[in-house]
C-alpha cells in the first residue's frame, strides 16, 4: 500500500510501518469529545480509575480465571473493582500473587513471543495486573475468583494509580472509549478485554482481545529506549482456535460491522494548504442493531460535525491516534443501508513547503476508512486557488475556473481500495502511448530542468511507455484509459489506481538499475496492488514483493544482458541475509517470515519489513520462476502464464497467500506446501558448500563429478538448483534436485575440457553458499 522506500530508507521505514492499516491501539491523550449529556456522563464515569474499598475482595486461593489472553491462577491477594457504571463492572486491579500463563497456539506466534521476550511461553508469578472489559461474563468470572462475603482494603492506592497510569502511557489506546462503545452498543456487539500484568523482569506487555479486528487476540510491548507515547511493537496477533468454527458470526462484527460502499466528498484547499472536508459515505450494515461505528482517520484534525443518517451523532476522536468512535443517539441502526457524514478540518493533512511545493502527509488516511483494503466508489470535488493544479484518481468529470478558485470533480471508474491526489504547480506533458492509453506526466515547476539537460518529463514518459508496454504483455492489458505520473517533494514513491507519486529524484537523477527499478515498481502496483489487491497484512507480499520483482523484470528487459538483473538479485540477497546495515537496522532473515507482513519490522529493527516483505518476497517469485523454468526448451513461459492467469482470475479481488499457492499447484501439478512452508511461512535460509572435480574418461572425453553439502537447516530444505558446466564449446545447465544433507552428481560425458562449474546459476536459490573444492 505505502511504497515508501529506496531513498532515505531509515526515515521512511518508520512511516511505512505506521501507515500500514492494521488493527492496533489508538491514542489516549488529546481526545475530542462531542457527546450527548448521557453519553458524556457515561464516558466520564468510565474514564475514572479509582478503586474503592467497598468493591475490594480477597481472592480465593487456587481460583482460576481463563480467557483467550491466558490464565490467571490466584494464589493470594485482593481484587479491587472499579465502581459500577450503568450497573456494569468494567475493570479491576489485582495485587498479591497469581500465576499467569500465556501460550500462543501457533508456532509462528510462539517464535514471535520469543523474539521480544526471550520465551516461547509466559509462565510466571505476577504481583499486580490491570484489567478492563465491558462484558458481564468477564466480571462474573473475576468475581467468582473472590470471596465476596469479605471486604478488603486497597493497599498501596498510590502504587495502583501509578501502575495504571504507566500502563496507559505506553499505549495509543483509550480504554474508557472502548468501554463506552461497548456499553453504548448494548455490550453484546463484540468481545473486548484488556489485560496488563506486571511480569517480573519484563517490560509491560499489553494483552487484548477484540472481535471487531481481523485477528482477535493481540499482544503489544513498548520497546526499550527513549520513545514517545504509542511506540509499541505488535508481539503476537492471531485468532483463537475456538473462534474458527464460528467464522460467519465473527464476519458480521469484523471491521466495525459495516462497509462503506461510496464516498461523496467536498474538499476545500486554502492558499496555505489547510483543508476543509465534508465527506458523505453510503454504508451497508452487517451487524443488525449496531449503534456505534468505528472509523480510522488521519490524526491532527478538527471534527466540526458528524451525522449518522439525519441525526447528529455523539463521537470521540483521537487527535493523536486517528481513530473515531461515533454513536447514533436514536439507537441501533436497523436499516441495511445508511449514510454517515463528517465535516472536519485539517491544518496538517498537507504542508506548503518554503520553496512552494506541497507535501501530503496522509495520502491514504485523509478520508475516513473502515479498513485498508475495502473497495468503494468515490466522487470528489476539489476547490482550490486557481493558480494551482490538482490530479486525482479516476476520471476528471468537470473542471471550471472562477475569479479566484478552480473547481475539479473526479470520479473513480469503479470500486477502489483507496484514492489520493497530488497538488501544486506543475508543468504537464501529455503523450498517447502505442496501446492508446494517455500518459500524463506532471513535473513540479519549482524543479525545472537544467539549461543544458534534456526535458526530464520526456525522459520519464519514454521510460513509462516501455514499462507499460512490457507489463501489458507480461501480465494483462492495462484496464484504464490513462495514467497520471506526478512528482512529489519527497524521497519515496507510492502507487494509486491510475496515479503515481514519484520522488523528485526520479525526474532528476538517472541511476541505471536503481531509478529503473524504483519507477517500474510503482507502475507495477497498477497490477499488483490495485487490479489485484491482497487480503490482510499477511498477504501484502503479493503486492510489494510482486511489484519489486516486476521492477526487476523491467530492468532485465530494459538493459542488454543480465548483469543489471543479477546485481538486483545480489543486492536483495545481501539485504535479506545481512544483519544491520543499509542506513537502518535489520535483524536478519530469521527475525520473521514473509507472512508476518509489517510485523517483520519492530522499533529496533525497522528495515526488516522492507528487506523481507519486499526483497525476500520478490526473491521467492524468482525462485518460483526458476523452479518452473523449462531448461530443455530454454523458456520460462509457464511462469509468465501463471502471472497472467493470477491477474485475470483475481482482478478486483483481494486474494490471500493460500489462493496464490493453489494457483501455483494448478500449474505445477503437485502440492507446493514444501515451497511455501520453506520460503513464505518459514525463516530458515539454507547454507551450501560445493565441491567439484573433472576427470578424463578412457575414450578421451571428460566428466564432472560434484558434491553439494547442505550444512543448514535441519531438516534440510528441498530445492532444485541449476548447475552449469562451462566448456570451450559453451555451457550446459542441469537441474539438480536437493532434498538431503548430501547430494552428489555426475555429468554426462563432455567432448571438451570443462573449465568452470557454476553452482546455483542465475542466483536461483536464496542461500548462503561457498565453493570449498575445485580444480
Amino acid at each position: 500500500m505505502n511504497d515508501r522506500r529506496r531513498y532515505h530508507r531509515f526515515a521512511i521505514s518508520i512511516l511505512s510501518i505506521l501507515a500500514v492499516a492494521v488493527p492496533g491501539p489508538a491514542v489516549s491523550a488529546r481526545v475530542q469529545v462531542e457527546l450527548t449529556a448521557t453519553d458524556r456522563a457515561l464516558y466520564d464515569s468510565l474514564s475514572k480509575s479509582e478503586f474503592s474499598d467497598g468493591d475490594c475482595h480477597p481472592v480465593k486461593p487456587g481460583a482460576r480465571w481463563e480467557t483467550p489472553l491466558g490464565e490467571l491462577e490466584f494464589l493470594e491477594g485482593r481484587i479491587a473493582f472499579l465502581p459500577r457504571v450503568m450497573g456494569r463492572t468494567t475493570g479491576c486491579y489485582f495485587e498479591g500473587r497469581a500465576r499467569f500463563f500465556f501460550w500462543p497456539e501457533a508456532p509462528i506466534e510462539r517464535k514471535q513471543l520469543e523474539r521480544y521476550t526471550g520465551k516461547t511461553t509466559i509462565d510466571t508469578v505476577i504481583e499486580r495486573a490491570y484489567i478492563r472489559f465491558f462484558d458481564p461474563d468477564y466480571a462474573d468470572g473475576l468475581l467468582a475468583c473472590t470471596d465476596t462475603s469479605l471486604r478488603s482494603s486497597v493497599e498501596g492506592a498510590n502504587r495502583a494509580r501509578r501502575f495504571v497510569k504507566n500502563a496507559l502511557d505506553d499505549l495509543t489506546l483509550d480504554l474508557a472509549a472502548q468501554c463506552w462503545a461497548g456499553i453504548a452498543d448494548g455490550g453484546a456487539a463484540r468481545r473486548w478485554l484488556y489485560l496488563c500484568p506486571e511480569i517480573p523482569g519484563e517490560r509491560r506487555l499489553h494483552f487484548m482481545i477484540d472481535d471487531s479486528e481481523e485477528e482477535a487476540v493481540s499482544v503489544w510491548r513498548p520497546p526499550a529506549g527513549i520513545t514517545g507515547t504509542g511506540y509499541v511493537d505488535l508481539v503476537c496477533s492471531y485468532d483463537p482456535s475456538e473462534d474458527r468454527p464460528d467464522s460467519l458470526r465473527r464476519e458480521s462484527r469484523l471491521r466495525g460491522g459495516f462497509d462503506i460502499k461510496h464516498y461523496d466528498s467536498h474538499v476545500k484547499i486554502s492558499g496555505s494548504a489547510k483543508m476543509d472536508l465534508t465527506v458523505t459515505m453510503n454504508c451497508r450494515m452487517r451487524n443488525a442493531g449496531q449503534s456505534v461505528l468505528s472509523l480510522a482517520l488521519a490524526p491532527d484534525l478538527k471534527i466540526e460535525e458528524m451525522r449518522i443518517g439525519d441525526t447528529t451523532a455523539s463521537y470521540l476522536y483521537s487527535d493523536d491516534g486517528g481513530w473515531l468512535l461515533a454513536r447514533s443517539p436514536q439507537g441501533g441502526i436497523t436499516t441495511d443501508t445508511f449514510t454517515v457524514q463528517i465535516v472536519y478540518r485539517g491544518n496538517r493533512l498537507m504542508d506548503k513547503l518554503p520553496w512552494g511545493d506541497f507535501f501530503i502527509h496522509h495520502t491514504t488516511q485523509w478520508l475516513p476508512r473502515v479498513t485498508a483494503r475495502q473497495r468503494a466508489t468515490y466522487r470528489t470535488q476539489f476547490r482550490f486557488p486557481k493558480h494551482y493544479d490538482l490530479v486525482s484518481v479516476g476520471r476528471l468529470v468537470s473542471d471550471s475556473t472562477g475569479n479566484r478558485h478552480r473547481v475539479m470533480v473526479w470520479e473513480t471508474y469503479g470500486p477502489e481500495a483507496y484514492i489520493s491526489f497530488n497538488y501544486g504547480s506543475f508543468e504537464r506533458l501529455t503523450h498517447t502511448m502505442g496501446d492508446g492509453v494517455e500518459l500524463e506526466v506532471y513535473r513540479g515547476k519549482n524543479h525545472l530542468d537544467g539549461l543544458f539537460s534534456e526535458d526530464f518529463k520526456k525522459r520519464v514518459a519514454r521510460e513509462l511507455e516501455i514499462v507499460m508496454h512490457l507489463y501489458n504483455n507480461l501480465f494483462s492489458p492495462y484496464p484504464w484509459d490513462h495514467l497520471a505520473v506526478t512528482e512529489i517533494p519527497g524521497s519515496h514513491g507510492q502507487g494509486f489506481p491510475q496515479l503515481l507519486h514519484l520522488a523528485w529524484v526520479s525526474f532528476d537523477v538517472q541511476r541505471r538499475g536503481v531509478t529503473d527499478l524504483f519507477l517500474a515498481h510503482e507502475v507495477a502496483h497498477q497490477w499488483f496492488g490495485h487490479i489485484v489487491g491482497w487480503r490482510t497484512y499477511h498477504d501484502q507480499w503479493l503486492s510489494e514483493g510482486f511489484a519489486d520483482y516486476a521492477g526487476a523484470l523491467y530492468v532485465q528487459a530494459r538493459h542488454a544482458g543480465n548483469e543489471d538483473f543479477f546485481k538486483i538479485l545480489k543486492d536483495w540477497r545481501e539485504r535479506i541475509l545481512t544483519r544491520g546495515g543499509y542506513g537502518f537496522w535489520h535483524d536478519g532473515p530469521d527475525v520473521a517470515p514473509i507472512w508476518l507482513g509489517f510485523r517483520c519490522a519492530s522499533y529496533h529493527s525497522p528495515a526488516s519489513y522492507n528487506n523481507l516483505v519486499y526483497s525476500k518476497g520478490a526473491y521467492v517469485l524468482h525462485m518460483l520462476r526458476q523452479a518452473m523454468y523449462d531448461y530443455d526448451n530454454d523458456t520460462d513461459s509457464r511462469f509468465f502464464t501463471l502471472l497472467r492467469v493470477y491477474v485475470d482470475r483475481f482482478a478486483g479481488q483481494e486474494p490471500g497467500t493460500e489462493d496464490f499457492q493453489r494457483l501455483v499447484e494448478e500449474f505445477t501439478g503437485e502440492p507446493m506446501d514444501w515451497f511455501f512452508n520453506q520460503w513464505v511461512y518459514g525463516t530458515d535460509i539454507p547454507k551450501f558448500e560445493y565441491r567439484w572435480r573433472r576427470d578424463t574418461l578412457p575414450d578421451g572425453r571428460w566428466v564432472v563429478r560434484g558434491r553439494i553439502d547442505q550444512i543448514e537447516p535441519d531438516p534440510p530444505f528441498r530445492v532444485d538448483m541449476p548447475v552449469t558446466i562451462v566448456t570451450e564449446m559453451g555451457r550446459r545447465t542441469t537441474l539438480i534436485s536437493i532434498g538431503g544433507a548430501l547430494t552428489e552428481f555426475e555429468s554426462a560425458p563432455l567432448e571438451t575440457r570443462p573449465t568452470e562449474v557454476i553452482f546455483n546459476d542465475f542466483f536461483t536459490v536464496l542461500c548462503r553458499e561457498k565453493l570449498i573444492e575445485h580444480p
